[in-house]
């Protein structure tokens, strides 16, 4: 009599691994969404993070009353991280996450915020601020430009960061929106 009972309140070993079977599959299936997640979740955060930096150099720009630029860490490119600079001193630092990178296969030659150097015809990537104006051009002029972030593992993840030409920044989701070069 104890017998039956004991196999009727319980389960049995195939029942188990059925089971564990169908969550394993379950969690198997729902993986890729997982890293498509974190991958937007990546790539949204470093582009709030630019644009973060630009505002903090313009805010630091009208309180020193001194230009301040805002440059790559290396080589022109702002996938490694960028440096604000007040004259020689660097003053912050931001460093990306290594799996999202600018698209600069999809930019212009004119974007990625390159201006041409004062004594040179290189161009070099960076945003200067002087007295709180944005993107001012080291020939005086205004720049409007872009950004592509997007991830090295989903290249299709991307957000364009647009500094308009009246010097408003708004982050664009080319899945959600048209990101036009207005």
């Amino acid at each position: 009599m104890k017998r039956s009972l004991m196999s009727n309140s319980g389960l049995t070993l195939v029942e188990l691994m059925v089971v564990m079977g169908l969550l394993a599959a379950a969690f198997l299936s729902s993986t890729p969404l997982f890293n498509q997640l974190v991958a937007a979740w990546q790539v949204e955060a470093i582009s709030q993070a630019f644009m973060h930096s630009a505002q903090r150099a313009r805010a630091l720009s009208l309180n020193e009353e001194k230009p301040v630029f805002m440059r790559p860490r290396e080589s022109n490119d702002w996938s490694a991280g960028w440096n604000i600079w007040i004259g020689q001193e660097i003053v912050f630092t931001q460093i990306p996450d290594p799996q999202v990178v600018v698209a600069w296969e999809l930019l212009k030659p004119q974007q990625g915020f390159r201006e041409k150097a004062l004594h040179s015809s290189q161009s070099v990537s960076q945003l200067s601020f002087e007295r709180g104006y944005f993107g001012q051009l080291s020939s005086g002029g205004f720049l409007a430009n872009r950004l592509i972030w997007r991830s090295q593992l989903y290249p299709a993840i991307q957000r364009h960061v647009i500094l308009g030409p009246g010097g408003r920044w708004r982050l664009c989701n080319p899945k959600h929106m048209a990101c036009s070069d207005s």
